[in-house]
């Protein structure tokens, strides 16, 4: 009897003790795509930035690289994208020169538009972080 209660004990001991810790993925985002359109000319600028740091122009349907950023800039606009709690962001201002970023992750997809008149501090602040990503 004394042998199978500290069997018994055993096992719950050690079923509670390995129990794996579930790994957290090093960014939320899938990929980034942003930039502006119109203007005097009415061309579009886009980038894309993948979750691998690679930086990247779209041009008529073709991705040319552009950068490689590291992963603590990866963290930083992470960190950016849950502060602004993109998921749930609601902005789609269209002006004669909008801007956007489109944000991918496994549980959404959520792009925004703002133009020079919009007041949100904290979109103009990632847009420029993610341009500085252009001319590392």
């Amino acid at each position: 009897m004394r042998a199978l209660v500290i069997m018994i004990l055993s096992v719950l001991t050690i079923s509670c003790a390995t129990q794996k810790q579930a790994k957290t993925p090093t960014t939320s985002f899938i990929e980034i795509k942003f930039g502006s359109s119109g203007g005097f000319t009415g061309m579009t600028n886009e980038y894309l930035i993948k979750q691998d740091g690679k930086v990247f122009k779209i041009t008529s349907d073709t991705l040319n690289q552009l950068n490689q950023i590291d992963n603590s800039e990866i963290k930083n606009i992470d960190r950016q994208i849950v502060e602004l709690e993109f998921e749930n962001l609601k902005l789609r201002d269209k002006g004669n020169m909008t801007y956007f970023i489109e944000v991918q992750t496994s549980n959404f997809i959520n792009k925004i538009t703002w133009t020079d008149q919009t007041q949100n501090d904290s979109v103009r602040q990632l847009y420029k972080n993610l341009v500085k990503t252009l001319k590392k």
